[in-house]
């Protein structure tokens, strides 16, 4: 029967070898400590380098909005100089058109004149005729 016992004793620890035998309270093992404490600090690195992560997102974030923010700026006074040439080529062409109208009209009046000058020679030559 003691035999069995012992067997049974070398069994269970076996199956679980994270329990100290001689504790009768079953605290856990300086392995199961050790195991325990290193993934304490893989978390800890873990939430300190998700911690540099959020920070770095906040920072491309703002970096992003400001970027954002001058293209809109940007586009605005693009669009404000566009707006403002094409204003002036309007302008131009306006220009353009009222000086080919007075070019015209100068042409009229000098060719007018001209009629007049011929007529009063001819007038003027028949006269003295």
């Amino acid at each position: 029967r003691e035999r069995q016992e012992r067997r049974k004793a070398r069994r269970n620890r076996a199956r679980a070898p994270e329990v100290d035998d001689d504790d009768d309270q079953g605290a856990p093992s300086p392995r199961l400590v050790e195991e325990q404490a290193e993934q304490e600090r893989k978390l800890k690195a873990q939430k300190a380098e998700m911690m540099k992560l959020q920070e770095s997102i906040a920072l491309e974030r703002q970096r992003l909005e400001k970027v954002s923010s001058q293209r809109s700026q940007l586009e605005a006074e693009t669009a404000g100089l566009q707006e403002g040439r094409n204003a002036a080529e309007q302008e131009l062409e306006e220009v353009k058109r009222r000086a080919e109208v007075a070019k015209r009209r100068a042409e009229f009046k000098l060719r007018k004149a001209q009629r007049e000058a011929d007529e009063m020679r001819t007038n003027g030559s028949a006269a003295q005729k």
